[in-house]
């Protein structure tokens, strides 16, 4: 792979980047790299809690 061939490349992934912003900032959506974590949810389960059944 040549140089102009990697340049092109390159361009091409710039554009597609430069598009995915766009439509995140079109969807209102946040960048969240860095950020911390949502806290831990309780786990689910498919079990029925009997005492709540009536």
């Amino acid at each position: 792979m040549g140089m102009g061939e990697l340049e092109l490349d390159l361009e091409k992934i710039l554009q597609n980047l430069e598009i995915l912003v766009q439509q995140k900032d079109g969807l209102g959506l946040m960048d969240s790299v860095g950020r911390t974590p949502p806290p831990d949810r309780m786990p689910t389960t498919s079990l029925i809690d009997e005492s709540a059944v009536y």
